[in-house]
């Protein structure tokens, strides 16, 4: 029989430990500045925490975990014991079973490349249409994810005929200009639900 592997729990202390430090601290002569980018980093650093969680939860519901510790699924245990609401509990888990199919993007997130916000489009995409259809294009979206601002890929108007959603329309037919992190973006090849439309696959953007 295998040996089953343990966390070392050396990162999650540092982790702590990193959290107190920032708890025990002092802000009461801190400049706005010195908040300001005080925020942008802890807002980096819980986004890739988030992205980790997803990564570890998407292995634990694959493992049936939540089964093996006595639980019903793998919601009610994030409810019981990561004191999530029902719908947090869910949502998580529909990303990390949607995001564990697409390892470069969560990496990404992971790496604090893409904003969380902007990997979750990209989830949401693959929802909309498919992991199948999103993953021989996520060096495409995932280049998009890391270059444009947090939020900035919105859903944009859909050719009239088009049948995805607005988000599924707009991430299928855009790209950013340039890898070097321009904010640009061009039409790229129809979203799926765009081919076969008898009106133009992608108007001007």
């Amino acid at each position: 029989m295998p040996m089953e592997a343990f966390a070392i729990p050396d990162a999650r202390d540092r982790v702590d430990g990193a959290v107190d430090a920032l708890v025990d601290e002092s802000i009461d002569e801190f400049s706005t500045h010195a908040l300001a980018e005080d925020l942008i980093d802890i807002r980096r650093s819980i986004d890739r925490l988030e992205a980790e969680f997803i990564r570890r939860l998407h292995r634990f519901d694959r493992g049936h975990g939540a089964v093996a510790a006595g639980g019903v699924s793998t919601v009610s245990w994030l409810r019981a014991r990561c004191g999530m609401t029902v719908k947090a509990a869910a949502y998580r888990v529909h990303l990390a079973r949607t995001l564990g199919e697409l390892p470069a993007t969560l990496d990404s997130a992971r790496a604090g490349r893409a904003s969380f916000s902007n990997v979750t489009m990209i989830a949401h995409l693959a929802e909309d249409v498919g992991v199948e259809q999103v993953a021989p294009l996520e060096s495409i979206l995932v280049g998009a994810a890391e270059t444009l601002d947090p939020g900035a890929m919105p859903p944009s108007p859909r050719p009239p005929g088009c049948g995805s959603t607005p988000m599924a329309c707009s991430l299928m037919t855009t790209t950013p200009t340039s890898a070097a992190g321009s904010s640009a973006t061009r039409p790229m090849a129809a979203c799926s639900s765009c081919v076969g439309s008898s009106t133009p696959k992608a108007a001007p953007w």
